[in-house]
């Protein structure tokens, strides 16, 4: 499998101490997450080579940290591990992208003056919704942290450079003096991609991008966290298909699918004990 040797394996304090050493030593940091339905649709289970393979592999292991999110990773690491099947990482916190970035603006606020962006894809079907999602929680964000972002989008679809517009948009927001959070708001794997290939711009205005469009509709009170005590159990996917159908059934979907890879990964231990007896 790909991921063991490339994900943080501590918690959210000791993340936020690797991304400033790492800010500290080249005036950037891309950091992504991987979640139980993004392994399952790249098929990253199945990768039994240490080589990425295709665009979006290369721009996830090339990020400088990859954060596990959520409870189906880390349930597939746990019974892998118990029954030695890979050789997995010691321990992994769930440290999802809607509880880390605001502890990470915090905390960098708590230090001195900021600047924020928020990059986005353009999408005319869906522009006014989304431009009503990105402006709910930039009030979110203004009311909580006291703080406004600069928003920059990408006018053409198909176009992965940054036009003139969002240029300047980002000159005028990057004071290069005070470290600069940028939310790459694309989806799965635009934006792990457009991070890779715009590693030389990220540098130039020194930016910390976290790829994390999914922060955006839990900020705008689209989706809701479920309650404790539904996490504690891991039903969240449940609360979601029930909040949002349209939206999560897909991801609903990829859970019973890792689901069949966990119960798969058990036969096939069983089988094999089995024959060496």
């Amino acid at each position: 499998m790909l991921l063991p040797q490339y994900l943080f394996q501590w918690n959210s304090i000791q993340a936020l101490d690797q991304i400033s050493t790492i800010y500290q030593q080249q005036w950037y940091c891309v950091v992504s997450y991987v979640y139980g339905a993004v392994i399952v649709r790249h098929n990253l289970l199945d990768h039994d080579t240490s080589t990425p393979n295709t665009d979006w592999q290369k721009s996830l292991v090339w990020s400088d940290i990859i954060l596990p999110d959520g409870a189906a990773l880390r349930t597939y690491r746990r019974i892998a591990q118990r029954l030695w099947i890979v050789n997995w990482v010691p321990h992994l916190s769930n440290i999802n992208g809607t509880d880390f970035f605001p502890y990470l603006l915090e905390q960098y606020l708590a230090r001195g003056s900021v600047n924020l962006l928020c990059y986005a894809v353009y999408d005319e079907k869906l522009w006014l919704w989304q431009w009503h999602l990105l402006r709910e929680a930039e009030k979110y964000l203004q009311s909580t942290h006291g703080i406004w972002w600069t928003y920059a989008q990408d006018t053409n679809y198909d176009n992965d450079d940054m036009n003139n517009w969002d240029r300047d948009a980002m000159s005028r927001a990057c004071d290069p003096t005070i470290p600069t959070l940028m939310m790459v708001c694309r989806g799965v794997p635009r934006q792990e991609i457009w991070s890779y290939h715009h590693r030389e711009q990220l540098r130039k205005y020194g930016i910390i991008a976290c790829n994390q469009w999914a922060t955006i509709d839990y900020r705008a009170g689209r989706e809701t966290r479920a309650p404790l005590r539904v996490r504690t159990l891991w039903l969240e996917s449940i609360w979601r298909l029930i909040s949002d159908p349209r939206k999560n059934r897909s991801k609903f979907w990829v859970s019973f699918v890792m689901m069949w890879k966990i119960i798969q990964m058990i036969m096939s231990y069983v089988h094999d004990k089995v024959r060496s007896r």
